[in-house]
């Protein structure tokens, strides 16, 4: 038999509840274009797609994803040369890398679920080898697939820059930098309902349907390139601490070991005529050193003279005697 729309789970369940409870001629409340001429309760028409969309962002909740910061910088590196294959594929050598120290590792072109979609034609399967809905998942895969040592990282801050949904997460980011302003609830929720809310789906459903052990050849790719970047981003992160050791002397090392401590903050007097009249502290040392052995030798000269002539004044006397 022909299926009966209006008998359906579905549409019962759009459509129940307020409208379908008693008088199912109610529930023929739509314009040939698709809006319902209802209300919302509030008498506000509301129209299928703001149904839908609101049903998708309860499926939606609070729920977020970690991506691995190196492949997803990998990723969005790949989007950029995804017309040139031999780009895509390669990972340069350590003597091969060009110089890109002045790169902003946080800062991207394209949107999170582009980014991520780009890598199997937004089936998402890739991503979700990557992608975590736990911190300790995507620590696991840093640790296994890529080989870096977390020991030294300071926090987690650096793992929720990679968050798509979290404050300051990769989407707000995005916004922020294509909008040029702060962002407010209406900029997501536009960017949610053009679709994107979907791929998300589509994506969490990805993430909790793969193996949590399994590693893609993607992430396997480009190990080279990992370490590199691996040291970029991390650097803001690393933890501090143990560097101060390099300006205390140890308990064994001697105070007058000769060797004079220079001030690499010292900033000479701005009332200097000239930089010829700057003297270094080991040169106004020296100075004082040179003035003193002056003086000291002039003290003794006064001295041997005032020797020499008592004893001629005695060799007078002894003379005359």
């Amino acid at each position: 038999s022909a299926l009966v729309v209006e008998n359906s789970a579905v549409y019962k369940k759009i459509k129940g509840g307020r409208l379908g409870s008693s008088n199912l001629d109610e529930l023929d409340e739509f314009d040939e274009d698709g809006n319902f001429v209802g209300d919302d309760g509030d008498g506000n028409g509301v129209n299928f797609q703001d149904r839908f969309n609101r049903f998708i962002t309860t499926l939606m909740g609070s729920s977020d994803v970690y991506c691995c910061p190196l492949c997803y910088i990998e990723a969005d590196r790949r989007l950029g040369y995804q017309d040139d294959d031999e780009m895509v594929e390669d990972d340069e050598s350590g003597d091969e890398q060009a110089d890109d120290s002045q790169v902003d590792r946080f800062a991207f072109v394209d949107d999170p679920l582009t980014i991520l979609g780009n890598l199997d034609s937004e089936a998402f399967e890739v991503a979700a080898t990557f992608c975590f809905r736990l911190l300790s998942g995507l620590k696991k895969h840093l640790k296994v697939v890529h080989g870096v040592n977390l020991a030294d990282i300071e926090g987690n801050d650096l793992f929720k820059r990679f968050q798509v949904r979290a404050g300051d997460g990769l989407l707000q980011r995005w916004l922020q930098k294509n909008l040029r302003r702060n962002t407010v609830q209406g900029d997501m929720m536009r960017y949610w309902n053009s679709g994107e809310n979907q791929s998300f789906l589509l994506l969490l459903s990805q993430i909790d349907r793969s193996d949590p052990e399994y590693s893609s050849d993607f992430s396997l790719s480009f190990p080279n390139r990992a370490r590199k970047v691996w040291n970029q981003v991390s650097a803001p992160y690393m933890k501090h601490g143990h560097d101060m050791d390099d300006f205390f002397a140890d308990d064994d090392e001697s105070e007058g070991s000769g060797v004079v401590p220079i001030n690499p903050y010292f900033t000479p007097p701005s009332n200097l005529k000239s930089g010829s009249d700057f003297k270094s502290p080991e040169e106004e040392m020296i100075e004082k050193l040179q003035k003193k052995n002056r003086l000291k030798a002039a003290l003794r000269g006064g001295s041997e003279r005032g020797e020499s002539s008592s004893s001629s004044s005695d060799d007078d006397e002894l003379e005359i005697l």
